[in-house]
């Protein structure tokens, strides 16, 4: 089997979720046939011999056309610039990109399409920027639903001019997104939840996942840990609910009691409460071992989301309780009984944070079942497998290797 595998840049290490479920995927590609990769990549990209290794090819685009080109984004910052946007194309704002004719004549000369089996995109801009291919079956990892996490984030914003605009916008995500399974020989969902969301016959579920270590050695103290991309407009949002909603009333019945927060572009908003108030902004730490040894809890506090959460599913795998928002915890088969707790008011929030951090043994053994579940469904191994079975349905003619 040939597959073409069409994604956005990887860097090594993996720096987010995005890369971390790219990469994952493309292992079970390799796995399935000769793979080669279409990347696109920003101009100072160089190409990562760890993240592409096992491809037999692999073939740089431009990240311009797959995003919205500078013009775009400087009209998009006017009323009237994102009323042209939005009322100018029937793509969505985040589809634009750019200089895509230019994009089809040069992959013409690189590659011969017709001699794919299969080609997976990893992005619904990437199908967008190819347009039209002849291949005999093409699969969309849908992931998440983007038309869920902008409405989710813009209905918790402020008012502003130009909202009207974004909402516009939303529609037309939920207008696309709706026609996947029209468009694709099969449409990739990461949660039986999204699948309930759009139900056609040939929507496909393949998991978030984490990498189980063999074992785990766990310490805890009285520490509350977060992880995430902070640049990541969910996460920021969160974290700073939760720093100014949440974390008051926790501190106030457990007075010794430390947050280390986790992650890439802390911001200023969040970046202000490093060493107050028993907070610890870390940003990018390389190893998590340590952190995750002596946390006696993780925190999702998402109020927007399009997926499931890798966090969730990493610290389960850890041995360590959850507590999260139900938005947060969308899509995750996994309970109080496996140290997965939800709340979603800040007060309950609290509370139950308080809970975990006042009775650890009870907590820790909960969270040894969710290790154990961790094990038999998210383990990014098994899920490599369930990509290579879902290749070789939907690829005609070809057997399992």
């Amino acid at each position: 089997m040939r597959i073409l595998f069409v994604t956005p840049q990887i860097s090594w290490p993996l720096s987010n979720g995005g890369e971390i479920r790219d990469w994952n995927i493309l292992q079970g590609l390799i796995e399935a046939g000769d793979t080669d990769a279409l990347v696109f990549a920003a101009d100072d990209y160089r190409d990562a011999p760890q993240a592409f290794s096992g491809c037999k090819k692999v073939i740089l685009a431009g990240r311009r056309h797959v995003v919205p080109s500078p013009t775009h984004q400087r009209r998009y910052q006017s009323w009237w610039g994102r009323a042209l946007l939005v009322l100018g194309s029937a793509l969505p704002f985040e589809w634009l990109g750019d200089a895509r004719q230019e994009l089809r004549e040069d992959l013409r000369r690189q590659c011969d399409f017709g001699s794919y089996d299969l080609v997976w995109y990893a992005t619904a801009e990437a199908s967008f920027a190819l347009g039209r291919i002849d291949v005999p079956a093409q699969i969309l990892d849908g992931d998440d639903f983007l038309y869920v996490r902008e409405w989710l984030l813009l209905r918790r914003s402020p008012p502003y001019g130009s909202k009207i605009w974004n909402y516009l916008n939303i529609a037309k995500l939920w207008y696309w997104e709706r026609r996947f399974p029209n468009r694709f020989t099969a449409v990739v969902r990461c949660s039986e939840e999204d699948r309930k969301r759009q139900p056609a016959r040939n929507v496909e579920v393949i998991p978030n996942g984490t990498t189980v270590p063999s074992a785990v050695e766990r310490t805890p103290d009285r520490r509350i840990l977060f992880v995430g991309l902070l640049g990541y407009p969910p996460n920021r949002q969160g974290m700073e609910w939760f720093l100014g909603c949440v974390w008051p009333h926790i501190r106030s019945r457990v007075p010794e009691v430390a947050l280390d927060i986790v992650g890439r572009e802390p911001g200023p908003a969040i970046q202000a409460h490093d060493r107050r108030n028993g907070v610890v902004v870390h940003g990018y730490v390389e190893d998590l071992g340590p952190l995750y040894r002596n946390a006696a809890l993780s925190v999702v506090p998402l109020h927007a989301a399009g997926g499931t959460r890798l966090k969730i599913l990493e610290s389960l795998a850890r041995a360590v309780p959850v507590v999260s928002t139900s938005i947060g915890a969308f899509g995750i088969e996994a309970s109080n009984e496996h140290g997965l707790v939800r709340a979603d008011q800040p007060a309950a929030f609290a509370d139950r944070c308080v809970d975990l951090l006042r009775d650890p043994e009870t907590w820790q053994s909960r969270a040894m079942v969710g290790r154990e579940l961790a094990q038999s469904i998210y383990d990014w191994r098994m899920i490599r497998k369930r990509v290579v079975r879902l290749a070789n349905r939907y690829a005609p003619g070809k057997n399992l290797p």
